[in-house]
């Protein structure tokens, strides 16, 4: 018998499966997932081939003495990487139903680069994705400034009964769509810039804004 899959509203209103205590429950996770599920992106990019939660990071960063939260769901599909992130609407937002959420892709990763460093401080993020010397993407910066936010990781990963720590400094930019990209024009594409603050390892996540109903879970063990 074919397993139904939830939405994300089944999902929180606890008409899903009852979960098990897990290291995942320890930390800021307001879509109730945890690492195993699965989650279905047909609607978002025309393939019902599920990726898997093989990872839970609650990023928390301080302004003004509060503190502010969001969440990553690390997803893989094969040699595919996705990112859900859920950000919470305001200082306040106390429900799932409250975050926004982004679906980020892995955009460039690599070692320390001071002129990465020195890019993400500018208003405008130039990107050359022909590596002929002449940008051609651009992100306008939004609310980080010239320091960035300076974050601390909580995670659970797949097979680690523990909570892993770490702090990074991301700031964060965005785009319009751009139709020669199968974009919609009137969308903002958004782009992170993420330094980590022992060894300098940077990564670059980038896309748009979704909804909930472009997914769909599927609990671990009903997917068996």
């Amino acid at each position: 018998m074919e397993k139904k899959g939830y939405t994300l509203f089944e999902k929180w209103t606890g008409r899903a499966s009852p979960q098990m205590p897990r290291p995942e429950n320890s930390i800021f996770n307001p879509l109730k997932l945890h690492c195993g599920d699965y989650i279905s992106a047909n609607l978002l990019e025309g393939n019902d081939r599920p990726y898997t939660v093989t990872e839970v990071r609650e990023y928390r960063r301080s302004i003004s003495r509060e503190d502010f939260n969001f969440t990553d769901y690390v997803l893989y599909r094969g040699e595919e990487v996705r990112i859900l992130r859920a950000n919470p609407r305001g200082r306040n937002a106390a429900q799932p139903q409250d975050c926004d959420l982004l679906w980020l892709q892995l955009f460039y990763e690599m070692e320390f680069d001071e002129r990465v460093r020195d890019a993400v401080m500018q208003k405008v993020f130039e990107v050359d994705n022909n590596d002929d010397g002449t940008p051609d993407v651009f992100y306008d910066a939004l609310s980080a400034g010239q320091d960035g936010y300076l974050t601390s990781i909580r995670a659970a990963q797949a097979g680690n009964s523990s909570i892993s720590n770490r702090r990074l400094r991301y700031w964060d930019f965005c785009r319009k769509g751009d139709p020669g990209q199968n974009e919609i024009e009137k969308d903002e594409v958004f782009l992170f810039v993420e330094i980590d603050e022992d060894d300098g390892y940077t990564v670059m996540l980038e896309g748009p804004q979704i909804t909930s109903a472009d997914i769909e879970i599927y609990p671990a063990e009903e997917k068996a």
